[in-house]
């Protein structure tokens, strides 16, 4: 008998609108230390780059949430306006009241869809829009290929997956944790949020001071997955990295992936061939 050491559990981790992978590796830097060696955290920039566009007097062009989180990036003395920012979907706010429609949708979940085969991945963790896109992601995956096409239209169909592969990459992913996420506007995805649900574990975070993903938002994305545990704190819109929460994080994962923690220490025994 030899033993061999099983590869590291890997989190592929999704940033937050207008942050980049640099950043929020930055900001996750308390919860990498809490894991130590138990996991391997993997950090992807989301595919579309979006400039901060400001007025002569300093103030954001853009009006709403979007507004509001660039006033708190230009606000912030740590802040450089001249780093890339990235987002995973750009909105393209309706008319009239009429609901908006996120463009980039496509490039995106195919984007993910190759950071997890080529990972492997075996976990999702999602701050803000990149816990909304993780969210939208998962419950994608647990549609057909014919569901795609009806979302996506049929003159992407060339470049959608088969139910194979899509099957596979399902597959890989064994948990989601999910902090301030939110359940996408954009009408085309509505019959996602019906039944039947994802079963895999999800972990969701949400602040209840949060202005810019009010908790209702987050509790709305928690009732479209089948196993979840909510964890709610007084905080605003920042991901939770003191020691008490973290090992609650580390909780969450002993208890549903319990073979996941620990399998960069562990050997496994390997038969002789």
């Amino acid at each position: 008998m030899s033993a061999a050491v099983q590869p590291s559990t890997r989190i592929l981790c999704m940033h937050g609108f207008l942050m980049n992978a640099a950043k929020f590796r930055s900001k996750m830097g308390s919860i990498r230390r809490g894991f130590k060696k138990d996991a391997e955290f993997v950090y992807l920039d989301a595919p579309h780059e979006v400039p901060i566009k400001l007025n002569e007097d300093g103030t954001p062009e853009a009006g709403g949430v979007v507004g509001s989180i660039i006033s708190a990036i230009v606000a912030s003395p740590t802040s450089d306006l001249n780093e890339p920012r990235y987002a995973w979907w750009v909105t393209k706010e309706g008319s009239d009241g009429s609901p908006p429609i996120y463009e980039g949708v496509l490039d995106t979940m195919l984007c993910l869809l190759t950071a997890v085969k080529e990972g492997p991945i075996h976990g999702i963790w999602g701050f803000s829009q990149g816990a909304g896109t993780a969210g939208l992601f998962l419950l994608l995956l647990y549609k057909p290929r014919e569901e795609w096409i009806k979302f996506f239209g049929e003159e992407h169909a060339a470049i959608i997956p088969s139910d194979e592969q899509l099957a596979e990459v399902r597959d890989q992913i064994r948990f989601a944790i999910l902090c301030c996420g939110f359940k996408t506007r954009d009408p085309r995805f509505t019959p996602l949020f019906s039944p039947p649900m994802p079963t895999l574990p999800t972990l969701h975070i949400m602040g209840e001071s949060d202005q810019i993903i009010p908790v209702e938002r987050s509790q709305q994305l928690s009732t479209c997955f089948a196993n979840v545990e909510v964890l709610q704190h007084t905080g605003g819109h920042h991901l939770p990295g003191d020691n008490a929460t973290i090992k609650k994080y580390r909780a969450f994962l002993e208890k549903h992936c319990p073979d996941l923690l620990s399998r960069g220490n562990k050997p496994k025994e390997e038969k002789k061939a």
